[in-house]
């Protein structure tokens, strides 16, 4: 008898083991898989998902999400805690836009420490810190694995008011990213030679056409100018920015003046253009990018810079159809007439008119001007108030810009970080009748530009992009075009009209796509 209660108490429990473990042993006929609505029952409390905001979490007559839209990850909130510095009202969670082609991230609000990452034009982030003078913001849900890192402010659109996203909203979209030529990875330096040759030519227009003036006003100025002049090419003189350079001799006598980023987006560089003026002293005189092969080319010009890096002074040297003149290499010591020294280090090397003159005779490379100039107006047409201008060149230089127009003398006055930008010639402030921002495509190349490690920017001048020209307090959005070797840009307005620029100097600022410029 006991052993049959022993037997059916086994029974008992092995049939209850058996329950335990035999759920996946039922099988349903196949069923093509959708998602189900069906509500799952609750292991946790509501409250439990950290991630979800209080706009994000549905109300309780919306249905459940499947899961594969619960599953989507969601931006995590700034956490309120992270606040090192108090900072304006709306800052903490603001969502901020980059409006330079590449932005380094940083591991503390100081240029010299690690580089975590780079964002691109129009990343956007979030802010979780930043410094009270908003010079410097901390910002998360970066790309790459970097979960958080330090930006600087200059290059971000930073808590955008109501009008202020109505103006963005008003931008231009951002074309698409072009592939660039130079995402490549050359095997050895010949390789990287003819990569270097074939994509720069590659960028010049395959016509070039004559335009010898066909009266005495100068095609660069629109201002009268000597039969002389006519028989005179235009030269072109690199010339640097920082601090250590200013202030310039002869910039107020240039033609024009040609401003760009350089060394890692880091700074800017200045090539000017003279022609119809003698001016006593050019300089100082620094080395030669990308640009200025192209620049020789658009102007027909002649270049006069110091060094530049291999490969791009084997394009000036070996492969320009314009002279080329290269101080640290052909005139050093300052024994030949065509360059001087003044002063001592990287600022020492300087020219003047007569200097580049006698060079271009000696040499048999002097000729007439044969370009086609911009289209002048002395009177100008409707455009919208701009009395004040500002680039946003890098702060980290001082080398952002504003210009101030004075209704007297109908001319724009430029400052350089926040003070006047005088010209050691004439010790006056320097004045221009145009500013012309034009914005073309900027690509890294594979070259590496100076001994920190910079690669060479390829600022592409040729074809058509945005511009946007200031002159006589007015401004005018539309677009530049260069079709030709020996045409400088055409302004258009979107109707197609002629934007003419005022008889006078221009200075002509080439930005990346979406630099977003202050203007009032």
């Amino acid at each position: 008898m006991i052993r049959l209660v022993l037997l059916a108490a086994c029974l008992v429990l092995l049939a209850g083991c058996t329950v335990e473990i035999t759920p996946p042993t039922p099988e349903l006929p196949p069923v093509p898989p959708v998602p189900t609505f069906t509500p799952v029952p609750p292991v946790a409390p509501e409250s439990d998902p950290p991630a979800e905001t209080a706009a994000s979490q549905p109300t309780e007559s919306e249905p459940e999400a499947p899961p594969e839209a619960a599953s989507e990850p969601q931006a995590p909130e700034p956490p309120e805690s992270v606040a090192a510095e108090p900072l304006p009202p709306g800052s903490i969670g603001t969502g901020l836009v980059v409006n330079a082609a590449v932005l380094n991230v940083r591991s503390s609000p100081d240029v010299n420490s690690s580089r975590l990452g780079q964002l691109q034009n129009n990343a956007v982030v979030q802010v979780l810190d930043g410094t009270a003078d908003q010079q410097w913001w901390h910002v998360c849900c970066l790309p790459d694995g970097v979960t958080s890192g330090w930006v600087y402010g200059q290059f971000l659109h930073v808590n955008l008011e109501p009008s202020a996203a109505a103006d963005l909203a008003r931008e231009p979209a951002v074309p698409p990213p072009v592939l660039s030529p130079w995402a490549v990875h050359p095997a050895n330096r010949a390789e990287m030679w003819d990569l270097t040759w074939e994509i720069a030519v590659g960028r010049l227009p395959e016509q070039r056409f004559a335009h010898p003036p066909t009266e005495a006003l100068s095609p660069l100025t629109g201002l009268p100018i000597s039969p002389e002049r006519l028989t005179q090419r235009p030269f072109l003189v690199c010339i640097p920015s920082d601090i250590p350079a200013r202030p310039q001799y002869g910039l107020s006598q240039a033609d024009i003046v040609y401003e760009y980023l350089v060394d890692g987006y880091s700074i800017t560089r200045l090539t000017g253009v003279f022609h119809g003026q003698d001016v006593p002293d050019i300089g100082p005189i620094r080395s030669a990018r990308l640009v200025n092969f192209y620049l020789g080319y658009l102007y027909n010009g002649a270049v006069m810079c110091s060094g530049a890096s291999d490969f791009i002074r084997r394009l000036l040297r070996e492969i320009a159809e314009f002279p080329y003149f290269d101080i640290d290499l052909d005139n050093s010591t300052g024994r030949l007439p065509y360059s001087y020294i003044l002063g001592t280090g990287l600022t020492r090397f300087h020219t003047n008119t007569l200097g580049v003159r006698q060079w271009l005779q000696d040499f048999l490379r002097e000729q007439p001007i044969d370009i086609q100039g911009f289209v002048f107006q002395a009177e100008a047409p409707p455009g919208s108030p701009a009395s004040y201008v500002k680039i946003p060149w890098p702060v980290v230089s001082s080398s952002w810009v504003e210009y101030r127009y004075n209704p007297q003398s109908g001319l724009y006055a430029r400052y350089m970080g926040g003070v006047p930008h005088m010209d050691a010639n004439t010790g006056a402030q320097i004045e221009t009748a145009n500013i012309v921002v034009q914005y073309v495509t900027h690509q890294n190349t594979f070259l590496v530009e100076d001994s920190l490690g910079n690669l060479s920017l390829d600022q592409d001048i040729f074809g058509s992009g945005r511009a946007v020209i200031f002159r006589n307090g007015r401004s005018y959005d539309g677009t530049w075009s260069v079709d030709t070797l020996g045409s400088l840009p055409r302004f258009t307005a979107h109707d197609g009209q002629d934007i003419p620029l005022a008889p006078g100097t221009s200075w002509i600022a080439l930005v990346p796509d979406g630099y977003l410029l202050t203007v009032q």
